[in-house]
Protein backbone atom coordinates (compact mmCIF):
# COMPACT_ATOMS: atom_id res chain seq x y z
CA UNK A 1 0.00 0.00 0.00
CA UNK A 2 1.08 3.53 -0.66
CA UNK A 3 0.75 4.76 2.92
CA UNK A 4 3.06 1.97 4.13
CA UNK A 5 5.71 2.94 1.59
CA UNK A 6 5.46 6.64 2.44
CA UNK A 7 5.67 5.90 6.16
CA UNK A 8 8.75 3.76 5.64
CA UNK A 9 10.40 6.41 3.46
CA UNK A 10 9.56 9.17 5.93
CA UNK A 11 10.68 7.51 9.16
CA UNK A 12 13.31 4.98 8.10
CA UNK A 13 16.24 7.39 8.29
CA UNK A 14 15.18 8.55 11.75
CA UNK A 15 14.90 5.00 13.05
CA UNK A 16 18.18 3.98 11.45
CA UNK A 17 19.86 6.92 13.16
CA UNK A 18 18.40 5.88 16.53
CA UNK A 19 19.33 2.20 16.17
CA UNK A 20 22.77 2.66 14.56
CA UNK A 21 21.77 1.44 11.07
CA UNK A 22 20.53 -1.92 12.36
CA UNK A 23 18.29 -2.94 9.46
CA UNK A 24 16.72 -5.94 11.18
CA UNK A 25 15.42 -3.87 14.11
CA UNK A 26 14.01 -1.21 11.79
CA UNK A 27 12.16 -3.72 9.61
CA UNK A 28 10.79 -5.47 12.70
CA UNK A 29 9.53 -2.11 14.03
CA UNK A 30 7.64 -1.41 10.80
CA UNK A 31 6.18 -4.92 10.72
CA UNK A 32 4.93 -4.61 14.30
CA UNK A 33 3.61 -1.11 13.68
CA UNK A 34 1.60 -2.13 10.62
CA UNK A 35 0.19 -5.09 12.51
CA UNK A 36 -1.13 -2.77 15.23
CA UNK A 37 -2.08 -0.09 12.67
CA UNK A 38 -4.84 -2.41 11.47
CA UNK A 39 -6.30 -2.32 15.00
CA UNK A 40 -6.38 1.49 15.23
CA UNK A 41 -9.77 3.15 15.09
CA UNK A 42 -10.87 4.99 11.97
CA UNK A 43 -10.02 8.47 13.22
CA UNK A 44 -6.39 7.54 13.99
CA UNK A 45 -6.02 5.86 10.61
CA UNK A 46 -7.40 8.95 8.87
CA UNK A 47 -5.12 11.22 10.90
CA UNK A 48 -2.02 9.22 10.01
CA UNK A 49 -3.04 8.95 6.35
CA UNK A 50 -3.73 12.70 6.26
CA UNK A 51 -0.25 13.40 7.64
CA UNK A 52 1.32 11.05 5.10
CA UNK A 53 -0.63 12.67 2.26
CA UNK A 54 0.52 16.15 3.32
CA UNK A 55 4.12 14.92 3.64
CA UNK A 56 3.83 13.42 0.14
CA UNK A 57 2.60 16.76 -1.18
CA UNK A 58 5.43 18.65 0.57
CA UNK A 59 7.91 16.10 -0.78
CA UNK A 60 6.58 16.79 -4.28
CA UNK A 61 7.05 20.54 -3.72
CA UNK A 62 10.62 19.95 -2.51
CA UNK A 63 11.34 17.89 -5.64
CA UNK A 64 10.16 20.78 -7.80
CA UNK A 65 11.93 23.41 -5.73
CA UNK A 66 15.25 21.52 -5.54
CA UNK A 67 15.11 20.18 -9.09
CA UNK A 68 18.80 20.81 -9.69
CA UNK A 69 19.80 18.24 -7.02
CA UNK A 70 18.20 15.42 -9.05
CA UNK A 71 16.85 13.73 -5.95
CA UNK A 72 13.33 12.33 -5.45
CA UNK A 73 13.28 11.37 -1.78
CA UNK A 74 12.75 14.36 0.48
CA UNK A 75 10.37 12.59 2.83
CA UNK A 76 12.58 12.95 5.90
CA UNK A 77 12.96 16.67 5.22
CA UNK A 78 9.25 17.10 4.53
CA UNK A 79 8.33 15.39 7.81
CA UNK A 80 10.80 17.60 9.67
CA UNK A 81 9.34 20.66 7.94
CA UNK A 82 5.79 19.65 8.86
CA UNK A 83 6.77 19.00 12.47
CA UNK A 84 7.44 22.72 12.90
CA UNK A 85 3.69 23.41 12.77
CA UNK A 86 1.81 22.67 16.00
CA UNK A 87 -0.94 20.37 14.66
CA UNK A 88 1.42 18.38 12.46
CA UNK A 89 3.98 18.22 15.27
CA UNK A 90 1.46 16.38 17.45
CA UNK A 91 0.75 13.88 14.67
CA UNK A 92 4.47 13.44 14.01
CA UNK A 93 5.13 12.81 17.70
CA UNK A 94 2.26 10.32 17.83
CA UNK A 95 3.62 8.34 14.88
CA UNK A 96 7.18 8.44 16.22
CA UNK A 97 6.07 7.30 19.68
CA UNK A 98 4.05 4.45 18.22
CA UNK A 99 6.96 3.35 16.07
CA UNK A 100 9.28 3.35 19.06
CA UNK A 101 6.75 1.37 21.10
CA UNK A 102 6.99 -1.49 18.62
CA UNK A 103 10.67 -2.29 19.07
CA UNK A 104 10.12 -5.86 20.26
Amino acid sequence: MINKKILILAFETKLKKIFNNNESIVTKIFENFFFSFNNFNLSLKLLINFFLFISFFVNFLFIIFFFFKLRTNYFAESVNFLSKFPYFKNIHNFITANLLLHIE
